[in-house]
């Protein structure tokens, strides 16, 4: 069972954290746990502060990026599964099919004003996305009906998945 980063930094559980407050936890982790600090310990304590030290690395990389924090949140409130094959909302594949297919249109000679296009489009997806997701995020703390604004929340973060999906294959035609 993997432990819970949010109680190892003593952090409540949020997708919103201070971000100064966890870097001075993982900074005093960092300190406390540091291999260096058990060369003259016992065996099983140094093995002990390795995993620490371990663990500390990979709960501060886990939270400190909101992309993986979020998921992170959604695993630990059982909403999201590791096997699970999430399907996208069909109104959502159907907004995307004229993206798709402007960028399927475009050809080695095309211009930049057409590529600038599409990216345009893309981007203005990708920032209403970010900030439908941003206003969950905050609301989250703030109503008792959280498991709507759970799933709200999975359902942006895979859509926006998606999206940086087609921004990296938006990119392989960038004009050079």
């Amino acid at each position: 069972m993997t432990p819970n980063y949010f109680e190892f930094f003593d952090l409540p559980v949020s997708f919103l954290l201070d971000e100064q407050q966890l870097k001075q936890r993982f900074l005093r982790n960092s300190k406390r746990y540091h291999p260096d600090f058990y060369t003259l310990a016992t065996a099983d304590e140094q093995e002990y502060a390795l995993q620490m030290a371990t663990l500390n690395n990979e709960a501060y990389r886990t939270l400190a990026s909101q992309d993986q924090r979020i998921m992170y949140v959604l695993q630990l409130k059982n909403i999201i599964n590791d096997n699970e094959r999430y399907q996208l909302p069909s109104d959502f594949l159907m907004e995307m099919i004229d993206l798709n297919e402007a960028i399927d249109d475009l050809l080695p000679d095309s211009t930049a004003q057409q590529y600038q296009h599409i990216q345009q489009e893309l981007q203005k997806y990708i920032d209403q996305l970010q900030d439908d997701t941003q206003k969950l995020l905050v609301a989250y703390n703030q109503t008792p009906d959280t498991a709507t604004i759970l799933e709200k929340i999975k359902k942006n973060h895979y859509k926006m998945k998606y999206l940086l999906r087609i921004q990296e294959k938006l990119l392989t035609f960038a004009p050079q």
